[in-house]
């Protein structure tokens, strides 16, 4: 029953794309497992913010052979400096590590780190890649669906909702995830300012520019007149949080360094007796989450219908 929990999420695919994060790995088969009911099979999609693809390769039922991971595309240099350091294409040829490809494509997707379109344009699953920092204006064009994870970065994500509206023919839907406010009560380092927390945040904090509750949403949807809130969800509970706020993400950079440092042969076995330690935490977490995750999941997930 476990094994099949496990398989239901795709841990093992997140797991060998985000090994040496697996904090950040589990969140992404913990979002793709919900986003995917609204997403695959879709066609027509407009993604806003993208990044280098690889989650949203993942989510639409992409899969990368065990060799490739993220840390093959990563400047470690600037880390306590709040740098990104997955803002890198060391122009790594992605042929040989695509097992296979998504069953469902992506139109046009958005993100504004060219470096980043780079990557997600070798994946081969994306027809128009723009670099864009996802406020408005968008792109003049209409979708049946559109999609996004990041509307909190952004300066004005309801201006950017109403924005939405007007690129979706009447009837679409617009999938979207983003903090409420028990995204902070998990995540220490989000509310603490000082001494750990604030090395362990890394200016994280900065990034979301904005959170909001279910109720409070839906009453600002109905207000906007643009949208029907089809269904709302929310997911990632406390334990999942938590695990995420701090995970390995102070040892990532040497971590990273070890593993680039090794011999193909040898990271690779590594890396899998790494993942297979970490399925073993997966299987309880995930009956945490589903135990938990939908009453008290500091993301929520929603499906608004242009109306």
């Amino acid at each position: 029953m476990k094994e099949n929990l496990v398989e239901q999420f795709n841990v093992r695919a997140h797991l060998e794309a985000y090994w040496l994060r697996p904090e950040s790995a589990f969140w992404d088969a913990i979002a793709a497992k919900h986003l995917a009911g609204h997403l695959v099979g879709k066609e027509d999609i407009l993604e806003l913010g993208i990044g280098n693809g690889y989650f949203s390769f993942l989510l639409l039922g992409g899969r990368f052979t065990p060799e490739f991971d993220w840390f093959h595309n990563v400047a470690t240099e600037g880390f306590w400096e709040n740098a990104d350091i997955y803002d890198h294409d060391s122009g790594v040829s992605m042929e040989q590590f695509i097992a296979h490809k998504p069953g469902s494509r992506i139109r046009v997707a958005l993100d504004h780190k060219q470096s980043l379109l780079n990557q997600a344009g070798r994946l081969g699953f994306v027809d128009n890649l723009i670099q864009h920092d996802c406020n408005l204006p968008l792109p003049d064009a209409r979708f049946t669906t559109a999609y996004s994870n990041m509307l909190y970065w952004l300066k004005d994500p309801l201006g950017a909702i109403d924005g939405i509206a007007r690129a979706l023919h009447p009837g679409g839907e617009l999938i979207a995830a983003f903090p409420n406010s028990d995204f902070y009560r998990a995540c220490r380092s989000y509310s603490a300012k000082e001494g750990m927390w604030k090395l362990i945040n890394r200016g994280r904090a900065n990034h979301i520019m904005w959170h909001m509750d279910i109720p409070d949403f839906e009453h600002e949807i109905a207000r906007r007149g643009l949208f029907e809130v089809a269904s709302t969800q929310r997911y990632l509970c406390p334990t999942t949080m938590k695990i995420w706020d701090v995970g390995l993400r102070p040892l990532s950079i040497p971590l990273i360094k070890m593993a680039n440092a090794l011999a193909p042969e040898k990271r690779l076995e590594i890396k899998n007796e790494w993942c297979d330690t970490l399925l073993k935490f997966a299987e309880p977490l995930l009956d945490e989450e589903l135990e938990l995750g939908g009453s008290t999941g500091g993301f929520n997930l929603v499906k608004l219908v242009r109306k």
